[in-house]
């Protein structure tokens, strides 16, 4: 069955003693690298998950908002992918997968530091730019790499809502029906974005940080196309490690590294929108 885990590349990379990044976006195996880091540590290596579009831009974002409350205790962060619209597939078969497998699974929340289970998203409309836009809450690596980064006990993530089939849903939830929908990607779906929708799409993400008192602050990150960012972010972590710039035990990328760090890839624009 399509399940990915890392946890056989981490026994080796513990037994090496070698630095270990990935592109994995799923909560689940975030988690369970982080569950590792006392390995880690002692390993003297430095494990950091998502150094592609899942998280780079986004731990940045909200690492810079939650730097200017005072004591936040909730981040909210609102992803819009057609800020710039071009044709061609949103998605590559894998990432489709990877989406698959996430659904699969019960949905979880991040909530008083704790990750909470719960039974439906939130769902709520929210003008962005003077358009009214539906946004339903997604189980988004940032529940935990931002948390880890920010210390920010509730962070909630949202998307343009996009209808998902409920047969999609139902299959999703049986070992059998995720094993045939694997299938159906694989022989129907293209394999990714085109060159030109790389070359033009972009991508918005809004970060609001909220304190007890309800101060607040909110910021706006403008990036190229996903998968083009992804090829960017991933070398620039990688020739920052081969440097000498990194520390042990799990990490992620704002953290390490700051949340100027999306800025280095080119296209990549943040402003203020308080």
């Amino acid at each position: 069955p399509y399940t990915y885990t890392a946890e056989p590349m981490l026994d080796a990379v513990v037994e090496a003693g070698t630095h270990y990044v990935d592109l994995t976006g799923e909560t689940h195996v975030i988690q369970a690298q982080l569950d590792r880091n006392d390995e880690f540590l002692e390993a003297g290596v430095m494990v950091m998950p998502a150094v592609g579009y899942d998280v780079v831009p986004t731990d940045c974002l909200n690492l810079y908002v939650a730097q200017r409350v005072e004591r936040p205790l909730n981040l909210t962060l609102v992803m819009t992918g057609d800020y710039r619209a071009a044709e061609g597939a949103m998605a590559s078969r894998g990432t489709i997968k990877s989406g698959l497998e996430l659904i699969s699974r019960p949905m979880l929340m991040r909530i008083d530091g704790q990750m909470v289970e719960v039974s439906e998203p939130k769902v709520m409309t929210r003008e962005i730019d003077g358009v009214e836009r539906t946004l339903v809450q997604i189980q988004w690596a940032d529940l935990i790499t931002s948390w880890v980064s920010t210390g920010v006990p509730t962070i909630e993530v949202y998307q343009q809502r996009g209808e998902i089939p409920g047969w999609v849903l139902w299959l999703a939830r049986r070992e059998w029906g995720k094993e045939l929908l694997v299938w159906l990607v694989d022989e129907f779906f293209p394999e990714g974005p085109p060159p030109q929708a790389q070359e033009t799409r972009q991508t918005q993400l809004i970060a609001t940080a909220t304190n007890a008192a309800g101060e607040s602050f909110s910021a706006e990150m403008i990036t190229p196309e996903p998968y083009w960012l992804t090829f960017h972010s991933a070398l620039i972590i990688a020739r920052r490690i081969v440097d000498g710039d990194w520390e042990p035990g799990f990490q992620t990328p704002a953290k390490i590294y700051g949340p100027d760090l999306a800025l280095e890839v080119p296209g990549v624009t943040r402003r203020d929108r308080n």
